[in-house]
């Protein structure tokens, strides 16, 4: 119930904050590399983060990775509770809200 919808909550502001610290993390070497101070091989980071978020290792990012994420964040935060149920139906509540 509560506590899941506060955790889910809670993932999706922390959510927001790493994506808008990418976002600007991105327009900072963009603008170096605009100006020559930096070579960005995207190519490379593309590489390391897919074969890092690529579950099911089908080299494509694609919703069953997703789903697989959610599943094992899922089962790690309702770890030892007596009621998981409650605590998913919560958990996933607070992530869309």
């Amino acid at each position: 119930g509560f506590c899941g919808y506060a955790a889910g909550f809670a993932i999706k502001r922390a959510a927001q904050a790493v994506v808008f610290t990418t976002g600007c993390l991105f327009v900072a070497m963009q603008v170096m590399a605009n100006h020559g101070y930096v070579t960005v091989h995207w190519e490379k980071i593309e590489r390391d983060w897919k074969g890092q978020l690529d579950q099911d290792g089908d080299g494509a990012l694609t919703a069953r990775d997703m789903n697989s994420t959610y599943q094992q964040l899922s089962n790690m935060l309702e770890h030892g509770l007596p009621g998981a149920a409650g605590f998913g139906s919560g958990l996933l509540m607070g992530l869309r809200s």
